[in-house]
């Protein structure tokens, strides 16, 4: 007995000092009677595990399983040893099959919201986050269901969930960054405004590899250069592999063979977007493959990709070296990331280089940072001169909005009223249907003059559950409005939302991250938009596409100019309306919602891309040139 309890201290040792191979090493030296202790194989099992020879392991773990008081845990390893190895619908029976014989095992229920995450099917998740939230004792578990929460539009335990992960361990910057982005949308400025310093201060002492998501600094950081050195570590950590394709010339002669690489071909903010783009490219000259690795949800943005696109490719059972290779079979010319560095992104697919150039678009309001991505597509609005420096790709910029549209988008033709979604009859609907992460104190602030200033008028936002109402009704109200002319519009379905959004007068843009697809909606629904031009990527894009509407004028250079324009159309309705057929005719006229003009520019963009990798030349800055006017006696066209 001592001799075993000797062996069981000193695996338990070795393991927790981060030695498993010592381990097997010893284990393997044991007598057959000792080798054949369930409690000396529990330990080999986790050395076999920490050594990633997880198909071992699980043979291991799965043999143990049949002893009651350690069953649910075999199963749980069993399921993690199998989603290690990639078979990920397995490891969910498993680590089932674990809860089912304890049901209280956190760790099974964290697993599982992992593994749900992985196949996008968070409506599975939500019950094992709801454990977790009202059971769970670990920041990192708290966290994780929160982003099922968030995913699942449950922001107020969202919410929860970041809070309580904090006030477990309050010192904890990691913790504090992950609750970041749900604290945000839940309109908690206070506390917003606390961790955004604690990470501003990291940032100007040069320490960037604090974990902080893109996404999530570019919706409070407006410094291009903070910016650029949080992409540019967060890519660091993307495995760099052995480079697949050594050439950098394309493939010819033949079309251009242009592959789009995503998890967002369902219906998604960027396939509303890109659909149409899908649907008219020049098939003489372009041959279009799609590789997805997200979710099927048989919507009809998905039924016109598949329709529109040669070739449409699932890659979800592949690892990042198998699509990668079955890309570069394919004779991919240039590769196209529309994720960036998002959640659900493969970026480690491109890590390989399968395609001659590589190009990142649409996913993402700014770099890479990527060493192993060609280009960025922008516009010069997006990205002036001045900021091509904070880019780790070189900028290719469309002669318009780098924001493509679908000119087929369908608005419900149904008769709306605004007293169906408790709109005054009367007076002035000011809106920003931008998600409320992006609102902060600054730009409400100006918001809440405008009201102060607009007798009758209402601000009409998107609901983001009862503690971001709560929190925007009490500011507004420390601001000297009535928080009751905030009204708050539930989510509906795109055709529904577009008609209803024609019901507003004047759309109000977020400061740090503009609108992007909302601006869109905005105008494609023919609602007059202010924004102020700001100083990165994400607080441009307004711009960009007033821009491509012919609306420069809609464009401030300061709050105050916006409040003051605001104001004025709230007073004088004339004014307003002659804005809003402004918007109309623009709609018809200039090329933001020319579908068939924009994928001919970008079609050109690849053309110049290719031209260069064709002739051997290393990447640079590209800027396409607008083309001949199609109508020649319409020189603003």
């Amino acid at each position: 007995m001592d001799d075993i309890n000797h062996i069981l201290h000193k695996f338990a040792s070795a393991l927790h000092e981060g030695f498993p191979d010592l381990v097997i090493t010893d284990f393997l030296t044991l007598s057959d009677d000792l080798k054949d202790k369930p409690q000396v194989r529990w330990w080999y099992a986790h050395a076999l595990k920490q050594c990633s020879l997880h198909g071992e392991a699980a043979a291991l773990f799965h043999e143990l399983s049949v002893h009651d008081e350690i069953t649910a845990d075999c199963f749980f390893y069993e399921g993690y040893c199998h989603w290690r190895l990639g078979n990920t619908s397995f490891a969910v029976e498993l680590t089932k099959k674990s809860l089912a014989w304890n049901p209280g095992h956190s760790k099974a229920h964290f697993n599982l919201c992992v593994f749900y995450r992985e196949i996008e099917n968070y409506q599975l998740a939500l019950p094992h986050a709801k454990w977790i939230l009202e059971n769970g004792t670990e920041p990192q578990e708290l966290l994780l269901a929160g982003e099922v929460f968030k995913v699942c539009w449950d922001l107020d335990n969202s919410y929860l969930a970041a809070c309580r992960a904090i006030e477990i361990d309050p010192q904890s910057l990691d913790t504090q960054i992950g609750a970041h982005f749900s604290i945000c949308l839940a309109c908690d400025w206070k506390r917003s405004e606390a961790i955004s310093q604690k990470l501003m201060a990291c940032y100007l002492a040069g320490k960037y590899d604090v974990g902080e998501s893109l996404l999530s600094n570019v919706t409070w950081c407006m410094d291009e250069s903070i910016n650029f050195e949080v992409a540019r570590h967060a890519a660091r950590k993307i495995p760099t592999p052995i480079v697949l394709y050594s050439s950098s010339r394309i493939r010819r002669p033949g079309r251009l063979r242009i592959g789009y690489v995503s998890s967002d071909f369902y219906e998604h903010a960027t396939l509303s977007l890109i659909v149409g783009v899908f649907e008219k490219h020049d098939r003489n000259n372009f041959e279009v493959f799609v590789y997805d690795h997200g979710r099927d949800d048989q919507s009809l943005y998905r039924q016109r990709l598949r329709c529109g696109v040669e070739h449409f490719v699932d890659i979800r059972s592949l690892d990042d070296a198998e699509a990668a290779r079955m890309i570069n079979s394919d004779g991919i010319d240039i590769l196209v990331d529309l994720k960036g560095q998002t959640q659900g992104a493969r970026l480690g697919i491109f890590a390989f280089r399968p395609a001659p150039v590589s190009v990142t678009y649409l996913g993402f309001p700014g770099t890479s940072g990527a060493n192993f991505i060609d280009y960025l597509i922008g516009d010069h609005i997006v990205v002036p001169d001045a900021s091509r420096k904070f880019y780790s790709e070189k900028v290719c910029r469309l002669p318009w909005s780098y924001q493509c549209n679908d000119d087929k988008r369908l608005i419900d033709s149904g008769k709306v009223n605004r007293s169906d979604f408790g709109l005054p009859e009367n007076g002035f609907v000011f809106c920003c249907f931008n998600r409320s992460s992006k609102i902060e104190l600054h730009s409400f602030t100006f918001w809440m003059k405008i009201l102060a200033a607009s007798p009758g008028s209402v601000l009409w936002l998107l609901d983001a559950g009862p503690v971001a109402e709560r929190n925007l009704r009490r500011e507004a109200g420390n601001l000297g409005v009535d928080g009751e002319r905030l009204i708050f519009a539930d989510n509906a379905p795109a055709p529904l939302h577009l008609a209803r959004l024609a019901l507003a007068d004047l759309a109000l843009d977020t400061r740090i991250f503009n609108g992007h697809t909302t601006t869109s909606d905005a105008l494609w629904a023919g609602v007059p938009l202010l924004t102020v031009v700001g100083e990165h990527f994400a607080s441009r894009v307004s711009a960009s596409l007033l821009t491509a509407l012919g609306l420069q004028d809609l464009i401030f250079q300061n709050w105050e100019a916006l409040c003051a324009e605001a104001i004025d159309l709230a007073e004088n309705k004339e004014k307003s309306l002659r804005l809003r057929n402004r918007v109309a005719e623009a709609r018809e006229t200039f090329p933001l919602f020319d579908t068939k003009r924009f994928t001919k520019d970008l079609e050109m963009a690849f053309v110049m891309m290719a031209e260069r990798a064709e002739a051997g030349l290393l990447p640079d800055h590209i800027d396409v040139p607008l083309p001949p006017p199609e109508n020649p006696t319409n020189p603003s066209v």
